[in-house]
């Protein structure tokens, strides 16, 4: 197998807990500091925003029936519309 199929290999089995949006952001600072010399803190950035996305994104499920959407949903007299 080649190196850089390892690498890549071995960092999407970290990533898999993260969020997929995350994770196509990652992947393309990694290919821009790959090629274009890109400062590693972009990586440390987008291995943060991962970290962030994740967490949102849990506790938004978990208060979801707090939200917005689920509210105008549970609206007395939404039943017979």
């Amino acid at each position: 197998m080649h190196k850089t199929a390892v690498v890549f290999e071995g960092v999407s089995e970290i990533l898999k807990g993260v969020s997929f949006a995350s994770n196509v952001a990652f992947f393309l600072l990694l290919i821009g500091s790959a090629f274009f010399g890109w400062s590693v803190w972009y990586f440390v950035g987008a291995y943060i925003l991962g970290f962030v996305t994740k967490w949102a994104a849990r506790v938004l499920m978990e208060n979801r029936d707090m939200t917005v959407f689920d509210r105008g949903m549970t609206l007395p007299g939404n039943a017979e519309r």
